[in-house]
């Protein structure tokens, strides 16, 4: 096989057809748009809808069914879906889904090229996925970070920071700031979910610190408000809206999109100290705020303090926004297509 030059192929990407502003795994539409050669379809039912994709955007992309053809034109296949073997919209049944999900989203077996699987949310189903990425042999996985938790799915496939690859989530162009650090409201915003998720049979919260928030919000509120829960608003008027916003890396240890989303729109980031900041390229004090202990005392001190040095606000606000450059999902995906690249040259 010549590695020399990727041809990449994508199978079910059905990430094509969601709603751009719901998609926050964007880079994958513009690594599509960019490097991908084919689309390999386990089924014909979609065939139309990605070509009409690939006519509207004048790409040079072949739709394959089969894996003689993927073998010839390809030397890498990639997932970006998470769980293949469900990944379709199909007015189905859910006996016939199931089904047909074993039979047709799956890696294909005689496939001789490198496959890569972008695991997702890995903590979800986790024991029926390790006996389908066991058996599908793969290569490589993208993960959303690389200081990740690793749960027992990690261990059971043998995955280490070799045969990981971390992507993160980035941030689209709808982010941007358009207001002044001495504009906004004097106070943080707490944005997203805190709900708890079933790991491992027992009930954890995802997004503890949101958690705690949430739980103790009467400690917190002197400079914090909350939008927990809440669907109806706007992310980029809202980030725009307040000076600091406040970041959980989950129980899974990765950033979520809003680490990059709200600093794209000027919004100080408020975390908790952690390697995984330092990895990203956040400094506490210059283009972030870091807590060691996050707590509503140690929290509120932070604010106080930063609320009387606003020359300080404004530079930590203009290194963020520099940071945020880094993590825009077109060069996401252009570093994506590096770390293959090097990937498969190792694997030659």
């Amino acid at each position: 096989m010549n590695l020399d030059i990727l041809k990449i192929g994508v199978i079910n990407p059905v990430y094509l057809k969601y709603n751009k502003i719901l998609n926050w795994n964007g880079y994958n539409v513009d690594f599509f748009n960019k490097y991908v050669q084919v689309v390999y379809l386990s089924n014909c039912f979609e065939y139309k809808s990605y070509k009409r994709y690939i006519k509207y955007h004048n790409l040079n992309v072949k739709i394959i069914w089969s894996i003689k053809k993927l073998n010839m034109y390809t030397n890498m296949l990639i997932s970006f879906n998470g769980l293949p073997f469900i990944s379709t919209r199909l007015p189905l049944p859910n006996f016939l889904k199931k089904y047909l999900g074993l039979k047709f989203y799956s890696f294909p077996k005689k496939y001789k090229g490198v496959k890569i699987l972008h695991i997702m949310d890995y903590f979800q189903y986790s024991e029926y996925k390790v006996k389908h990425f066991q058996n599908w042999q793969i290569d490589y996985y993208l993960a959303y970070g690389n200081n990740l938790v690793y749960p027992a799915i990690y261990s059971q496939l043998n995955l280490n920071n070799n045969s990981v690859i971390p992507v993160y989530f980035g941030h689209s162009t709808r982010y941007y700031n358009y207001k002044k650090i001495e504009e906004r409201i004097p106070k943080a915003i707490l944005l997203g979910n805190s709900g708890v998720i079933n790991y491992e049979n027992r009930e954890i919260s995802f997004h503890p610190i949101r958690n705690e928030i949430i739980k103790n919000l009467h400690d917190y509120d002197r400079h914090l408000d909350s939008l927990q829960g809440q669907r109806d608003y706007n992310p980029v008027e809202k980030f725009n809206e307040y000076m600091f916003f406040i970041n959980d890396l989950s129980f899974c240890n990765f950033p979520p999109a809003k680490t990059f989303e709200g600093i794209a729109c000027g919004c100080i980031l408020i975390g908790k100290k952690d390697k995984t900041y330092d990895d990203l390229g956040f400094v506490d004090g210059e283009n972030c705020i870091l807590i060691k202990d996050f707590n509503s005392i140690e929290l509120n001190m932070k604010i106080e303090a930063y609320l009387e040095n606003y020359k300080k606000l404004k530079t930590i606000q203009k290194n963020s926004i520099k940071l945020s450059s880094e993590f825009i999902h077109t060069k996401i995906s252009d570093n994506l297509y590096t770390s293959l690249y090097n990937k498969v040259t190792e694997f030659s």
